[in-house]
């Protein structure tokens, strides 16, 4: 049970505030009822006890903290409130029922009362425990409480107790006396003897060795589904150290008291034949072989219709032991079957349930202390270190190497709690440096636990002893992906001679735990980074290391190269989001080729993803594998170099770097004039072009334009002379010669869109809104910066986001929105400052350094100094969603 309790002001509140009062309320027959009546009559019965239930415990003051179908926990700071609202409940209950006796109420609750420890939306403790115990004793109709709810409450008009005596409790180590609450004149003359935990529901569950952590999403969704009627078989896979066995365990424990005959656990991770599983699940239900009688007849003759969970762990090497399960569920009807294991057991009434790792912090975006302490990753950290450092704590110093390390181990228990363990040899900044390697590090677990649980080495080795020798090369070969893989990629790069069938090795993989499926319309997959620093070493080890990583660097200059020809055109988003998802990769082959000193494919990977690093923001790293590759080596092809210097000084342009602008354009003149290549000739004279504008030597900027526009002329492309035409027009708008601009870049615009080119028909869109801007023609400056930035969203390009942006705050704060204009200001600043962007025109420049000063002075320092910040805090999307509803004025809105 868990959830988040504001418990606000109560006249009646208990003496000591820290004190609640718990009340469980469980509808009794809720399993039967949903077999009769189906899932549409137990939706029906459970909306009905949760509107009551809502109803009046929020009368009494109380809180529901969980509500979940015939099961409700409420939080009281008053006993005397929880006392009054249980009575109330039961009324309102026999009222429901004798209104419509299809949907009956008989609901049994418990109370207790104590200080609980809070955690994240809930609690946890004795108290807790002790209300949910004396619920699954509660009949239909009863209240059971504590006698220290009864002390607290002490006597309260309207109610009667009758002392029900001591009774014993499973996993108390003393007896406890029990009161029944009840409606003065509501109580029976005779009342029948309480049942304790102990007989009804027995259990050989071990018991937890530590506080447990988290999971709660899990254990919601499980207990989900082991209450679904028709799920009799639910297995939890997941790889080694995922924590499965302490989520059966933990799941076991919470629902023990769903069946009347008990929930047992089977650990069969010692035996290594299936023929002994039988006799395994035999001996934990105590029968015994009779005479030449199957052991399988008696044993289900044995358990008949007895309500049971039997909880089977650790069978991934035993899934041929698949027909005992199928014949126990087949002779047992009311038995459940929870099992934990790597791989399914692949039956067809098994349902499967994954079980990922533990959420683990944003590292470039940690929330605030406390927060983060509630994060079940930092959590299960923090408690497991506690046990070899009682004084550990999170703090403001350790708290982000500790994020950084849940995180770097995937959020697995296992990895997490060996590394917590570290704790006592080394501080957390300590430790996350040592975790470059991590099977090394992660060793010395309890030595009360398997042994393949002691390190995560072994937790690994046991999961690769697992697999076929096909499956084993292919585990070792995908460890060469950095941030996953699409079939396509491993087909290419895993099989390189033909001999591996990667499609139904990589399934099986799957299926044992050790790589993980994604996404939905192009099916992408991965391991977790611990899984593959180990499926490195094996590859490592082996002889076919150098080639695997040749083969996986040159199928990523083949997808980068296949890429670049529509990065500008209609699909661009398509390719672009192919080369984010394998960001990754990408700079693995780049790294690979500069390993090896080999310059021309780097430079020809690197300049391949020129417009994807523009897209992305990421013009700095783009320049650095450009320029690593242009200083290892000058005996490329001259081709080579030539795409390489132009898209090294493309990106420097954009950051604003003129001096690196001017060497490299004169390199690529050079080169071009000498193998007569116009197009890379025409791209150095516009770069040289801006600059020279930059540094207001407007007579050298329009000699390079004109002759750029006489190259394009003669034998350009489509492309090459629009870029040609929108160059010289805005040099034209540059010094004001709007007249002559104007139709210069509409012309650029317009062969664009004839030739697909998106890209640079949304520069030269941006183009337009600007000069409007300029010459002050307002109703076509927003319409056009609207069309603007849903082109640049659409290319998720933020350069040209951020400009669009710019243009748009503007004119808010024309429009006497200075508010928003200063906000929408803050956010294209930061953009800027974080991609180390700059604006290219001086021109634009000036205009929008005025509009913000002009801006600033509306507001007055402090409205915005309140303003700049939350536009700082905001994201780009939310920033264009606040853009485009910024300008409302008649005026200026409606324009073509």
């Amino acid at each position: 049970m868990s959830g988040a309790v504001d418990m606000g002001q109560d006249k009646e509140r208990q003496a000591d505030s820290s004190l609640l009062t718990f009340l469980i309320a469980d509808v009794r027959g809720y399993t039967r009822f949903t077999v009769e009546q189906g899932d549409e009559g137990a939706a029906r019965l459970a909306d009905r006890f949760a509107a009551l239930c809502d109803e009046v415990i929020g009368q009494h003051n109380g809180e529901i903290i969980e509500l979940r179908g015939d099961e409700a926990l409420a939080a009281f700071p008053s006993a005397r409130n929880a006392l009054r609202a249980a009575v109330a409940l039961q009324q309102a209950f026999t009222r429901a029922t004798d209104s419509d006796p299809s949907l009956p109420l008989g609901v049994g609750m418990g109370l207790d009362a104590g200080e609980p420890i809070p955690l994240r939306g809930g609690y946890r403790g004795g108290a807790l425990n002790l209300a949910a115990r004396l619920c699954s004793i509660a009949g239909a109709g009863e209240i059971l409480a504590s006698d220290g709810v009864v002390h607290l409450a002490r006597r309260t008009e309207g109610l009667v107790y009758v002392d029900r005596g001591d009774v014993t409790l499973k996993g108390l180590p003393a007896p406890v006396r029990v009161l029944q609450i009840a409606g003065e004149g509501e109580l029976p003359d005779r009342l029948p003897p309480l049942q304790p935990v102990l007989n009804i529901h027995p259990t050989n569950l071990p018991e937890d060795p530590t506080p447990f952590v988290g999971r709660d999403g899990e254990i919601a969704a499980i207990t989900t589904l082991l209450r679904n009627p028709h799920i009799r078989l639910l297995t939890l896979t997941g790889s080694g150290g995922t924590g499965k066995t302490r989520l059966a365990l933990r799941i076991g424990t919470t629902q023990q008291y769903d069946y009347r005959d008990g929930v047992f656990f089977c650990d069969l991770s010692a035996l290594d034949h299936p023929d002994h599983v039988l006799p395994a699940v035999a001996q934990v239900f105590g029968v015994k072989e009779e005479g030449e009688r199957p052991l399988s007849e008696t044993l289900i003759e044995q358990l008949g219709n007895k309500q049971l969970l039997l909880i089977l762990d650790n069978v991934e090497h035993l899934t041929d032991a698949r027909d005992v399960v199928a014949h126990l569920l087949d002779g047992c009807r009311e038995l459940r079957v929870l099992v934990t294991s790597r791989i399914p057991l692949h039956l067809s009434r098994e349902h499967e349930y994954p079980v990922p790792p533990m959420r683990t912090p944003d590292v470039a975006d940690l929330p605030a202390l406390d927060d983060l302490a509630q994060l079940e990753s930092v959590a299960l950290f923090t408690q497991q270190a506690r046990t070899v450092r009682p004084g550990f704590s999170l703090t403001a110093e350790n708290a982000a190497a500790v994020a950084e390390i849940c995180s770097r181990l995937d959020g697995l228990p296992l990895a997490i709690e060996l590394a917590a363990a570290r704790i006592k040899l080394f501080p957390p900044q300590a430790l996350l440096h040592r975790l470059s390697r991590r099977l090394t590090l992660l060793t010395g677990g309890a030595r009360d636990r398997p042994a393949k649980q002691q390190t995560l080495r072994g937790a690994i080795d046991w999961s690769y002893s697992l697999l076929t020798q096909e499956e084993q090369l292919l585990f070792a070969r995908l460890s060469v992906f950095s941030g996953g893989w699409t079939l396509e990629a491993a087909e290419d790069v895993c099989d390189t001679d033909g001999t591996l069938t990667v499609l139904e090795a990589m399934a099986s993989l799957v299926d044992k735990s050790l790589v993980r499926q994604e996404g939905e319309d192009e099916r992408r997959f991965s391991m977790l980074e611990t899984i593959r620093e180990y499926a490195l070493e094996r590859l490592d080890a082996s002889t076919e290391a150098d080639q695997i990583r040749d083969c996986h660097a040159a199928y990523y200059l083949r997808l980068a190269e296949d890429a670049e020809p529509s990065l500008q055109g209609k699909h661009a988003d398509e390719w672009m989001e192919r080369l984010e998802a394998d960001r990754d990769n990408l700079r693995a082959a780049l790294a690979r080729f500069l390993q090896l000193a080999r310059a021309e494919p780097e430079l020809r990977l690197a300049h391949a993803l020129e417009y994807y690093w523009r897209s992305r923001g990421r013009y700095g790293e783009g320049r650095r594998w450009l320029e690593a590759g242009l200083d290892l080596a000058d005996d490329v092809p001259a081709p080579v170099r030539i795409e390489a210097l132009s898209s090294a000084g493309g990106l420097a342009l954009i950051q604003g770097d003129h001096a690196r602008v001017v060497t490299t354009m004169e390199d690529v003149l050079r080169l071009a004039h000498e193998h007569g290549d116009s197009f890379h000739l025409r791209g150095a004279l516009s770069l040289l072009a801006v600059v020279a504008y930059a540094r207001g030597d407007h007579h050298a900027a329009a000699q390079y334009l004109e002759e750029s526009l006489s190259s394009a002329r003669a034998d350009g492309s489509g492309n090459d002379l629009a870029r040609a035409l929108l160059d010289l027009g805005l040099a034209k708008s540059e010094v004001e010669d709007f007249s002559a601009a104007i139709p210069l870049v509409e012309e650029a615009r317009g062969i664009f869109q004839s030739v697909g080119n998106a890209v640079w028909e949304m520069i030269a869109t941006g183009s337009l809104a600007y000069i409007s801007l300029l010459t002050g023609e307002r109703q076509r400056a927003h319409p056009r910066l609207v069309t603007y930035l849903a082109m640049a969203q659409q290319m998720s390009d933020p350069l040209n986001i951020t400009a669009a942006l710019e243009g748009l705050a503007m004119l808010a704060g024309e429009e006497g929105e200075s508010s928003r204009a200063a906000r929408l200001f803050a956010a294209t600043q930061l953009v800027r400052e974080k991609t180390g962007a700059r604006l290219l025109s001086p021109r634009n420049h000036a205009m929008i350094q005025k509009a913000m000063i002009s801006t600033r002075e509306q507001l007055g320092e402090a409205e915005w100094q309140v303003a700049w910040q939350e536009g700082r805090a905001m994201t780009l999307d939310e920033t264009a969603a606040l853009a485009v509803q910024t300008v409302a004025n008649p005026h200026i809105a409606g324009a073509p």
